[in-house]
């Protein structure tokens, strides 16, 4: 993205200086929301 260097060190650690660490327990919502195969309709050609 940043053709220079310096410029993305820069941007990187301004960015790693300032970040929160968001820890979240709990069950994943990907298992649920992931299309299976058994609930997929056939292809139609």
């Amino acid at each position: 993205m940043f053709d220079d260097t310096l410029l993305a060190q820069s941007a990187v650690d301004r960015f790693k200086n300032n970040a929160f660490d968001l820890l979240v327990d709990g069950e994943s919502y990907r298992p649920r929301l992931k299309p299976s195969i058994e609930n997929t309709p056939p292809r139609r050609s």
